[in-house]
């Protein structure tokens, strides 16, 4: 049987590619710009990491028949506050190890961040990742556990 962490990943690989329009004002595929906003729950001008991030785990969750509300609660379009929404809520959502199918966040700053999805470990520090809003698409990326800018990961629950 099909893992929640695979069902992510493959739900993530479906949208590499994707292009925005420069400047976080849409994206040339409308269906998913239509998923964004109706599930990510992105506005035009917005950075849209987290919500690309969201979008998957809702779609995800939705094809591994399970409920979406917690998530769709905890999710914001700000990465720090998404990470801080899912710790506050059980802080065994949280980890310093990457693994398939979770959501890292990178701190820049007080505010601002960055959201990914972990595609796949690569060794003990480094792992692939799929990021939305990364040079105006969905893409594939190689990140380090060693960035000083890493808050953590959001671990795939089954039973939130």
């Amino acid at each position: 049987m099909i893992t929640l962490s695979e069902i992510v990943v493959k739900t993530a690989i479906n949208y590499v590619g994707i292009k925005e329009i420069p400047g976080n004002k849409g994206w040339k595929n409308s269906i998913f710009e239509k998923l964004m906003i109706i599930i990510g729950k992105w506005r035009k001008g917005d950075a849209w990491c987290c919500d690309f991030a969201h979008l998957v785990w809702h779609q995800a969750y939705k094809e591994y028949e399970l409920s979406t509300k917690i998530i769709d609660k905890l999710f914001s379009p700000n990465s720090q506050r998404t990470f801080r929404n899912f710790n506050n809520y059980n802080k065994t959502m949280i980890s310093n190890i990457p693994s398939p199918g979770s959501i890292g966040i990178l701190k820049y700053g007080r505010v601002y961040g960055h959201t990914f999805i972990v595609e796949s470990i690569i060794d003990e520090l480094s792992y692939k990742t799929i990021e939305g809003n990364f040079k105006d698409m969905v893409k594939r990326n190689t990140r380090n556990l060693k960035d000083k800018r890493l808050l953590g990961f959001i671990k795939i629950g089954l039973e939130w």
